[in-house]
């Protein structure tokens, strides 16, 4: 498999659309895309891995150009590496702020008719089940955190079929039968008529005699006709067959920032395809995928230059920092809108080497018919032509490592003295 690196890539409209039964020209087209996608974002993830390192207190650390990783500083043992955290409370205190409001969602009415009154009140009571029932409160601590460290955050809404409730039903098997009806027939040429013409002479060859027998109906289209009989389905020992089905439902959740590849753009409206990346084990992978998920390549989380998976073990950044992890998948959700190239939209899954899906856009169309990305991007800080936002870490970061300086200088100066 080729490695995606800083310098490998290509954007779309370079790269030739392969057939949906063509796999390993999407797995080829995927991957080229996130290499051109993945080379936009070096220098925002240095800040973001930089970020979480201070809150996490990992303070004392110097960056490896060429693993994209950090590491901790090669220092002698008596060089003093105090740390203050106050990156910490700036997190806390911004979380707070950022999720103390009243998010309960609400439905205005458009007009003062008491039609549409009681339409936004039972609109409300809708809302505010869903939002209980998709934990939207825990995602927004999660989004909250994001959009402090990186300042940016990313919310997807899709539909998980698999998950709801679960419904039992009974199973139900058809049988077809044919419908005769009584006909007259030549045995000599086989010409049928109605039955009330037998025992006459055949019309059509006159040597054989019209007998009454039954033959199946057909259509004025000359398709023959059956019926559809149902029964429930019984196991061996007379007991009826039943299974489990789930009704589906809809999901939301914030998209971890360091697998989210947008295509290169000052507005995040103007964003016409989206690459998500996730690390998943093998088991995982069948599970979700199914059997064509068997035998999946394992690969290096470290060509994506995460390092560490930040964001389940700070504490493993030293030694996992350029080590390969050979027990995951990565998984790549390629979604395109609709545009000349894609007049439905696109949504591909590859991982391990292999096509896991190709189908349309996995999105509703909006209020004007028109499906868009399933995504919402918010930024902290806007710059003017940039995508990506600034978060208040940056800021605080610079001012973190001065105070650890000063503290370092301090107390090496009580050693000495």
């Amino acid at each position: 498999m080729k490695e995606i690196g800083f310098e490998s890539g290509s954007p779309v409209g370079e790269l030739n659309i392969p057939k949906d039964n063509d796999e390993p020209g999407w797995v080829s087209y995927v991957d080229d895309l996130l290499g051109y996608l993945r080379n936009w974002k070096v220098g925002q993830e240095y800040h973001w891995r930089e970020a979480l390192l201070f809150l996490a207190g990992e303070q004392w650390v110097r960056w490896l150009t060429t693993p994209q990783t950090f590491r901790r500083h090669n220092l002698e043992s008596w060089i003093p590496t105090p740390v203050t955290n106050y990156m910490s409370k700036i997190h806390d205190r911004l979380l707070d702020i950022f999720t103390s409001g009243d998010y309960t969602p609400i439905v205005r009415p458009s007009t003062r008719q008491q039609r549409d009154i009681g339409a936004a009140k039972v609109g409300t009571r809708i809302l505010r089940s869903l939002s209980q029932d998709l934990s939207t409160a825990d995602m927004h601590d999660r989004a909250a955190g994001w959009l402090i460290v990186t300042g940016n955050t990313a919310l997807h809404t899709g539909w998980n079929a698999k998950a709801g409730r679960k419904i039992r039903v009974p199973r139900i098997k058809s049988e077809k039968e044919p419908i005769v009806e009584p006909v007259a027939e030549c045995p000599s040429c086989g010409y049928q008529d109605d039955v009330s013409f037998r025992g006459q002479a055949c019309p059509q060859c006159g040597q054989g005699v019209l007998q009454q027998t039954t033959a199946q109906l057909k259509s004025r289209k000359g398709e023959p006709l059956y019926r559809v009989n149902q029964s429930q389905e019984k196991g061996p020992d007379g007991t009826p067959v039943e299974f489990d089905y789930s009704d589906g439902c809809l999901y939301e959740r914030e998209v971890n920032m360091f697998g989210y590849f947008p295509q290169p753009k000052a507005r995040p409206e103007d964003v016409k395809y989206v690459i998500e990346v996730e690390a998943m084990t093998p088991d995982d992978a069948v599970l979700m995928f199914g059997e064509k998920a068997r035998d999946l390549l394992t690969e290096d989380l470290t060509v994506l230059g995460w390092g560490a998976y930040l964001n389940s073990s700070y504490g493993e950044v030293w030694q996992k920092g350029t080590a390969e992890n050979k027990e995951s998948v990565l998984i790549k959700y390629f979604r395109h809108a609709p545009s000349d190239l894609y007049p439905n939209g696109k949504y591909v899954v590859t991982g391990g080497g292999k096509l896991l899906y190709v189908g349309d856009l996995d999105a509703d169309p909006g209020p004007d018919g028109v499906k868009k990305l399933p995504y919402e991007h918010i930024r902290y800080r806007i710059i003017p032509g940039e995508l990506w936002g600034i978060g208040p870490f940056r800021d605080a970061i610079p001012l973190q490592k001065r105070t650890n300086a000063i503290d370092s200088a301090i107390i090496h100066n009580r050693k000495t003295m």
